[in-house]
């Protein structure tokens, strides 16, 4: 039954994937490869990870390639806390989900402060904004994506630097076995959908 769920759910994942990235699909299918070598997670996790990421950053007014880039640069960021916080993937994207929609209080916890002043501070050093006007909702994500590369301080890269630890070495086979398991539940899809 759960092999049957993580294929379904695989499934409806990599719909959702080549829904979002189109033509981007099989270069994006190859950052996962690369994303994976040092953050523990499974495909159907990153495919999902960057469709949102990518979503959410097109919503915001970004067109299709900065906001390609942007997922991708949040995930790593995602792996990066993740691993030194000792912090499920999982729930490190749902903590960066929250802080590019606004909501700054996951990150708290992690040393992360932002707040409206440090945006529009933020906005002004990269030259999003001159000050006089509104910052739009790209410019708010890439701005509160800047603060938190500054912030993570020493966390920035350690997903990369750490990945041959234990914990770290435990999580990506426990990881492996979920991206096994979905395997044989995406094999068995045709079958089930036959049963149906």
């Amino acid at each position: 039954k759960n092999i049957m769920q993580l294929g379904l759910a695989a499934g409806e994942t990599a719909s959702k994937f080549e829904a979002v990235f189109g033509p981007a699909t099989s270069r994006m299918s190859e950052k996962i490869v690369e994303l994976r070598e040092t953050i523990p997670s499974t495909t159907a996790e990153m495919q999902d990870a960057l469709a949102t990421f990518s979503a959410m950053a097109r919503g915001f007014g970004m067109n299709a390639d900065a906001a390609n880039i942007f997922s991708v640069e949040m995930v790593k960021i995602a792996g990066d806390l993740s691993s030194f916080h000792n912090i499920e993937i999982e729930d490190m994207f749902l903590k960066m989900r929250a802080a590019i929609s606004g909501q700054f209080e996951p990150l708290r916890s992690l040393g992360i402060v932002i707040d409206q002043a440090k945006i529009k501070q933020e906005g002004l050093n990269l030259g999003l904004t001159d000050g006089t006007e509104d910052m739009g909702a790209a410019a708010r994500a890439i701005a509160v994506h800047s603060i938190v590369v500054r912030d993570m301080g020493v966390a920035n890269g350690d997903a990369a630097e750490t990945i041959d630890s234990v914990a770290n070495q435990t999580k990506k086979l426990k990881k492996e076995l979920i991206e096994q398991a979905t395997a044989i539940g995406v094999t068995s899809l045709p079958a089930i959908n036959q049963l149906i």
